[in-house]
């Protein structure tokens, strides 16, 4: 272990001018690390308290919804507690960790921001309430939910090149014929689908639009409300792969784009309607190809067949 000598100035003057620099670069570096030190221990590791929901959610700017009570620091290691719901505007975290654990929830209604070596761990729930489209990330745990309540009016998600379980899109703020699209980006899904409102428009969640792509849904593809189209130009070449099966108890899931698009949809477990609509394409163009590899059954809700 390296020592600084402290020497009488009368010593120190004897020095000649580069020794005396040596000293003082190792005294300069002696008080770096000691103020790195000091800047790290002001750090707090703070845990959410029970309460809150999505309704009325604990706020993050709030201290009493920490323990140790205080308003989080940009440094602090925060956890986001089972049976806690917490909403935050504007998060920045240039240090600390975030970790939402099994059973609790985080709302974002404004941009998270993750810089330098701060990481995001969501074991729970992340909602994203907002009108950005870029998706933070994050380590998604077995088990973990991505809700997608995009208060945008049209565009394309980014971020989505991660390794997510669940994901529930939700774009109620859709008007017209605008559309909310994943760009063909939305490569995993660990878990299940889960496609539930688009507003009032005629557009649609896609899951690609112009790319050539292939999206792997391990769980159920789940549409219960809106429209849902897996490839929506005439250029588009989408293969999407479900594990599971594919629900549809409301809305309406476009199997088929337009034009000379080409969709190869596998399903690996049952193709069920119980209400909505199921439209397998809008031109006699386009190249459909659906394997089930389980049954299909229909109890209410209808085949649309056109082109």
């Amino acid at each position: 272990m390296k020592t600084i000598a402290i020497f009488p100035l009368k010593q120190f003057n004897n020095y000649n001018k580069q020794q005396k620099n040596a000293i003082m670069k190792k005294v300069l570096l002696f008080l770096t690390i000691m103020m790195c030190i000091g800047f790290q221990s002001m750090a707090t590791v703070r845990t959410s308290v029970s309460g809150g929901s999505i309704a009325s959610p604990l706020s993050y700017t709030t201290a009493g919804t920490w323990s140790p009570s205080g308003v989080p620091a940009a440094s602090d290691t925060l956890t986001i507690a089972s049976g806690s719901v917490v909403s935050t505007s504007t998060l920045s975290k240039s240090v600390g960790n975030l970790t939402v654990n099994s059973g609790g929830t985080l709302i974002s209604t404004g941009v998270l921001t993750l810089t330098g070596t701060s990481t995001m761990t969501v074991n729970g729930t992340y909602i994203h309430n907002h009108s950005g489209l870029a998706i933070p990330t994050a380590t998604w745990a077995i088990g973990s939910t991505l809700e997608i309540k995009s208060t945008a009016t049209s565009g394309t998600l980014t971020g989505l090149g991660q390794n997510f379980y669940n994901v529930i899109i939700n774009a109620a703020a859709l008007t017209g014929s605008s559309s909310i699209s994943c760009a063909g980006a939305l490569a995993t899904v660990k878990g299940d689908l889960t496609i539930n409102g688009t507003g009032t428009t005629t557009g649609a969640i896609r899951l690609g639009q112009a790319e050539t792509f292939t999206d792997s849904i391990a769980g159920n593809i789940n549409v219960s409300s809106g429209n849902f189209t897996l490839v929506s130009s005439a250029s588009g070449k989408g293969t999407v792969y479900v594990g599971g099966s594919v629900n549809v108890t409301g809305g309406v899931f476009n199997i088929g784009g337009s034009s000379t698009s080409i969709t190869n949809l596998t399903i690996g477990g049952d193709f069920n309607i119980s209400g909505g609509n199921i439209n397998p394409g809008t031109a006699s163009a386009a190249i459909d190809t659906v394997n089930i590899i389980g049954t299909k059954s229909g109890t209410t809700g209808s085949l649309i067949m056109t082109g």
